[in-house]
């Protein structure tokens, strides 16, 4: 739909608005019921906990406009106030500056609306400090697992940072996203990876040195992808599968096979040895 004068005016006049990542850690159940919402109303827990957000503040604070929370014209106070509808939204003064901002306010824990599910699906980028502590260990409050996918248009490309093993972790979550329905990442999906991704590491490095530079962030990140992976079995794949299930299902597949093979092998020998000479 194309911008109206409206719109344009509106624009120029309120701040303009900009994506916030936040976190939040919970446990099993909370994580349970979340995914329970989350089906119920067909959405990704991201996009649940949105909802929840904006229907609880209309809920307490009714048409309250958050621009001027946000500009510090409304105090705590005056939240509380409005929740124990002890006043209305037209009582405020929002015309002069309160004496204790909400931006001054620290509640005891903060939340990150980042989940497993918002980081495989495509959506604005995120920085640095929210892709690093989301493959963080689950006891220390990450999500990182064998299934953590991050799609790509959820990392810029020069986000990374010298950190090699929240790096490495981001670049292999890139790269389950580009696996095969198999679970089968290619070697030259990783090689394209670290290209893309982190050869902007090596922007101090003298201009002589460019090329080893690159060559070195090419080694250092594949080897350290790689070692997130579990390298293909088959001595002519140059593959690796990105969860121990994935090659698991292989290797129970090629037992079968094999199995399968012997006992026809097996049998054409019984069929042989009662052939008439």
């Amino acid at each position: 739909m194309p911008a109206t004068t409206q719109t344009t005016q509106q624009s120029q006049t309120e701040p303009r608005r900009k994506d916030v990542q936040k976190t939040f850690w919970t446990d099993s159940n909370g994580d349970t019921k979340l995914d329970a919402l989350a089906a119920l109303h067909d959405c990704s827990q991201g996009a649940l906990v949105r909802t929840l957000v904006d229907d609880a503040f209309t809920d307490q604070f009714d048409d309250l406009d958050p621009t001027h929370i946000e500009q510090g014209r409304v105090s705590v106070e005056d939240l509380q106030a409005l929740a124990n509808n002890e006043i209305t939204v037209d009582d405020l003064d929002v015309e002069s500056d309160p004496d204790t901002s909400i931006a001054e306010y620290e509640p005891d824990s903060y939340y990150l609306t980042v989940t497993p599910d918002d980081l495989a699906e495509p959506g604005p980028e995120l920085d640095w400090e929210t892709l690093r502590d989301a493959v963080k260990n689950p006891e220390d409050g990450g999500y990182w697992n064998d299934d953590l996918e991050i799609h790509e248009s959820r990392v810029s490309e020069d986000t990374l940072k010298a950190s090699h093993r929240p790096a490495a972790r981001i670049l292999t979550g890139l790269a389950r996203s580009r696996a095969y329905e198999n679970g089968v990442v290619p070697r030259e999906t990783i090689d394209d990876l670290v290209d893309t991704y982190c050869l902007h590491l090596t922007n101090r490095v003298a201009d002589a040195e460019q090329e080893r530079g690159e060559e070195h962030i090419r080694e250092t990140y594949t080897s350290l992808v790689t070692d997130q992976l579990y390298e293909n079995p088959s001595p002519t794949a140059d593959s690796y599968y990105c969860s121990k299930d994935a090659l698991r299902t292989r290797l129970q597949t090629e037992l079968d096979t094999a199995q399968s093979v012997a006992e026809r092998a097996d049998t054409i020998i019984r069929l042989r040895r009662l052939e008439p000479d």
